[in-house]
């Protein structure tokens, strides 16, 4: 089983950092974590067959973290993808997703293979056999409240943002989507036996380590990096950390054996 990172970037994507995008592979099928806008492209960079995605999963409705999925299924379709594919999403945006495809002239019939748009709710999601997660809400958009009184009438905006925990071939892995502001709000996820992987764009690096010398997870993969974070900061507190062996800083193409 391999973690791979094709893009790592926050929502504002660099000339070495693509937006967010996170391959899990099991047993040669892919399952991505967040679609950036270059997600097609990436997958061909890193030579990973778009006719073994079996599922995809966004976290929540900010471009940035599905951007690419139309690429995604407009390629597989072009490839002859005829194996099935999961769509994990939240609610709010089926819809959106739907129309959006179809002003594409990309109506889901046309891609010739079974697409299952599956809602976030809080019921276990079973992918595979060996591949399950569970969604948990976070508060990552409720800042936007406030901007968004003048539109809740017209608009089907409710919000939702989710953090995971994905259960594969008996490891347990974290993913913490986008929070607001700090990794405590997630610490009851995590444990000794969790994979993290967690962002920066809103996180503070000592809050972050706060939480991880307490939870003391098995191993922190960083992603989602803000174009003007101070990564030499975020360097040293890792390396005078206690917890900093178990810490890494993921770059674009990285590839992690589990």
């Amino acid at each position: 089983m391999k973690l791979m990172f094709l893009g790592t970037a926050s929502g504002l994507p660099t000339h070495d950092r693509f937006s967010q995008t996170v391959v899990l592979e099991i047993d040669k099928t892919l399952h991505l974590i967040d679609v950036g806008d270059a997600a097609s492209s990436l997958l061909a960079q890193s030579k990973l067959n778009h006719q073994s995605i079996r599922s995809i999963v966004v976290s929540h409705m900010h471009a940035d973290h599905h951007a690419g999925l139309a690429q995604v299924l407009k390629t597989s379709m072009h490839l002859k993808k005829d194996s099935d594919l999961k769509i994990v999403l939240p609610s709010e945006g089926i819809n959106a997703v739907v129309g959006f495809l179809e002003a594409c002239y990309l109506p889901l019939e046309w891609l010739k293979y079974p697409v299952e748009m599956i809602p976030i709710g809080d019921e276990e999601i079973v992918i595979r056999d060996n591949l399950t997660m569970n969604a948990y809400p976070n508060t990552h958009l409720l800042g936007l409240k406030g901007r968004s009184f003048r539109r809740l009438d017209e608009m089907n905006w409710q919000f939702q943002s989710y953090s995971f925990v994905i259960n594969a071939q008996g490891r347990r892995i974290v993913y913490s989507g986008n929070l607001r502001g700090k990794l405590a709000e997630i610490d009851e996820l995590i444990d000794q036996n969790t994979i993290l992987i967690t962002e920066m764009a809103h996180l503070r690096i000592d809050e972050m380590l706060d939480v991880i010398s307490q939870r003391k997870p098995k191993h922190v993969y960083i992603t989602h990096f803000y174009p003007y974070l101070d990564m030499d900061d975020v360097k040293q507190k890792i390396t005078d950390s206690s917890f900093g062996e178990a810490i890494t800083l993921t770059w674009d193409g990285m590839v992690v054996e589990l």
